[in-house]
């Protein structure tokens, strides 16, 4: 009788984490049914980017080589998403949380292997650009420290990116699949550009845009293209442990 009082305790014990996950259901639960009575779409919107976003970290945290490929598509259609949400500049800069994500996932990943870590033979003059970033950032001459955060943050926070490329393709599969993704995000881009030609600039594009991205609709800069700094950076220190793993499987092979 004692030994069953002493163990039924254990029973109904709950863990944290599940009624963590239980109150913020409830609570985002709660702020859906508010919106869809307020006939509030957008913000509905946000709440299913929430619960989706909750859902890619924790499979992010599991495998960060899903991580890489779902950063990778996100970078391709982000400003398609943001432009639907009224510009809203939380989407754009949700590429710098999914980076980080994977980044702890990867680190995560790496301390349980033994082998050596790729080490940049530029990693010297690597480092002299970073100080010099760095002291950048308290350029008397600029108006805000803020400017030289940003700038800062653009150039190099998408470089640990380098270790993470140079990581994925470890072998003559991994190296397939990369390509196989790649092939079918630029098939989906190019079907969605011909469709656009063909449909017109109504197609994939709001109603009504936002204020700020109306007059930037139909305008491009002298090379018609529009500049993006911050995904170009990420895609280049990207390719570059890319290529740096292609020389070492040639080598090997």
């Amino acid at each position: 009788m004692r030994l069953a009082l002493a163990s039924s305790p254990s029973r109904f014990r709950v863990r944290p984490l599940t009624v963590v996950i239980y109150v913020v259901g409830a609570v985002l639960a709660y702020q859906c049914a508010q919106y869809l009575i307020n006939g509030n779409f957008v913000g509905l919107a946000y709440a299913g980017i929430v619960c989706v976003c909750a859902l890619i970290v924790i499979g992010i945290l599991k495998n960060w080589r899903n991580g890489v490929y779902f950063f990778l598509g996100w970078l391709l259609f982000e400003d398609f998403i943001r432009k639907f949400l009224g510009n809203n500049m939380a989407i754009y800069f949700a590429k710098d949380f999914l980076a980080l994500v994977v980044l702890i996932s990867f680190v995560a990943a790496q301390r349980q292997i033994t082998e050596r870590n790729f080490r940049p033979p530029f990693r010297m003059a690597l480092w002299i650009l970073v100080w010099f970033g760095a002291i950048q950032v308290f350029n008397p001459g600029s108006t805000s420290i803020w400017f030289g955060l940003m700038g800062f943050k653009i150039f190099f926070y998408y470089v640990p990116l380098l270790f993470v490329g140079y990581a994925l393709l470890n072998s003559e599969e991994e190296f397939r699949r990369f390509f196989k993704v790649n092939i079918s995000l630029a098939l989906v881009i190019m079907s969605l550009g011909i469709a656009q030609s063909i449909l017109g600039q109504g197609f994939l594009n709001p109603p009504q845009p936002a204020d700020d991205l109306r007059q930037l609709c139909w305008q491009q800069d002298r090379r018609g293209q529009r500049r993006r700094a911050t995904g170009e950076c990420a895609i280049l220190t990207f390719a570059t442990g890319i290529l740096n793993q292609t020389k070492k499987l040639q080598s090997d092979s």
